[in-house]
């Protein structure tokens, strides 16, 4: 059986530039004088805030994905966390003491 595929968006930086021509044609509405430069102005913040946003995205979500101060335990000397290496320890434990005696 085929899995599902998963729904595919766009990068945020492609995303953010979506928004380009209603800011571009409002940058020009409001200042025509100023649009050339404003409308290439307006592309390049809205890419870095695409980028900015992607990147601060990420960070936030690795912290949520691992647990915090997660740390790995160590097995018990006597082998009671390792219930196939608990008889091996036993009978090492009783030769020795049957070598001691």
């Amino acid at each position: 059986m085929v899995p599902e595929s998963q729904p595919w968006t766009l990068p945020a930086p492609i995303r953010a530039l979506v928004w380009w021509p209603p800011v571009a044609l409002l940058l020009f509405v409001i200042t025509p004088e100023a649009a050339p430069w404003a409308v290439a102005l307006a592309g390049a913040v809205l890419a870095v805030l695409g980028t900015a946003g992607s990147v601060i995205a990420r960070a936030v979500a690795r912290p949520l994905a691992r647990p915090t101060g997660a740390q790995p335990t160590a097995a018990p000397a006597d082998g009671a966390a390792l219930p196939g290496l608990q008889p091996v320890l036993q009978t090492e434990l009783q030769a020795e003491q049957r070598r001691a005696a």
